[in-house]
């Protein structure tokens, strides 16, 4: 088993001793934008960067309950042309060696960036929300793959000495996560969804439990041209072809917890 004490785009871990009770978990959807402006059509998209930021705690302290599973869906948001930008296969992307082992291969491939910040404390301590013995600041690398986005992790020792501090794990984290796009329908608007489940060794190994406290995260406006309807358009890697009411377009996070509750969080913004 891999020493690996991280998970991503978004994730709370915390170990639950027998007798424990938690209380709710508290989301927050600090920033949830797309950028330029523009409402787009299918006939015409307009190409899209995408800006994304959460954070997660517990009602009784800083470290949540475990999160298993994750829906991100943009409204009138489509990744139908991601495959028009360079790609990495995730078998690329997911080996247990440095980044930069990684980008000799897929730096093509690199769509975003941003950062994990987390919280870690001991199995026998997991009991406490409020216990943080040391921190865990991970260098997060989103990769365009297949049919998804791999969201790839990483840091080394020492571990951070604070949560704002630079990048730094008192475990070698060298991982990825294989994110799928869904297609869905908000309120009537064809809509993208980035879904994942975080894979059990990575919410609790080697005898440490972590907590992410607060995720940021940068998808770039990349712009090509593809042939829609028989004229060539400017397309993203992420592409608004539809908007909300009065040109509010919605994003609405679905976390799950292990004890299978879930929780929606939205946010509104310009299209």
């Amino acid at each position: 088993m891999r020493k690996v004490v991280a998970v991503p785009l978004a994730l709370a871990v915390v170990f639950a001793l027998v007798g424990v009770a938690y209380a709710v978990n508290e989301y927050a959807l600090t920033k949830a934008e797309t950028f330029p402006a523009g409402v787009g059509k299918p006939s015409k998209p307009v190409p899209k960067g995408v800006k994304f930021d959460y954070a997660v705690k517990d009602s009784a302290g800083p470290r949540g309950a475990p999160v298993e599973r994750y829906k991100i869906a943009f409204q009138g948001l489509t990744a139908k042309y991601a495959s028009k930008f360079k790609q990495c296969r995730f078998s690329d992307t997911s080996a247990d060696a440095p980044l930069a082992t990684i980008l000799q291969r897929c730096k093509a491939a690199v769509i975003g960036a941003g950062r994990v910040e987390s919280l870690v404390t001991t199995e026998a301590n997991a009991g406490d929300p409020n216990s943080v013995l040391f921190y865990c600041n991970l260098k997060l690398t989103l990769i365009n793959i297949p049919g998804g986005i791999s969201i790839r992790l990483d840091a080394d020792p020492p571990a951070a000495q604070s949560q704002d501090g630079p990048f730094g794990c008192i475990v070698p984290t060298h991982r990825a996560i294989n994110a799928r796009f869904v297609n869905k329908r908000i309120q009537g608007v064809p809509s993208g969804s980035l879904e994942f489940a975080v894979p059990p060794d990575l919410r609790h190994n080697v005898g440490l439990v972590v907590t992410v406290a607060r995720t940021s995260s940068t998808i770039n406006r990349k712009v090509t041209r593809a042939r829609i309807g028989g004229v060539r358009r400017p397309v993203g890697f992420y592409s608004s072809i539809g908007c909300g009411k009065r040109n509010k377009r919605i994003i609405q996070v679905t976390f799950v917890d292990e004890n299978g509750v879930s929780s929606s969080e939205r946010k509104t913004n310009r299209c």
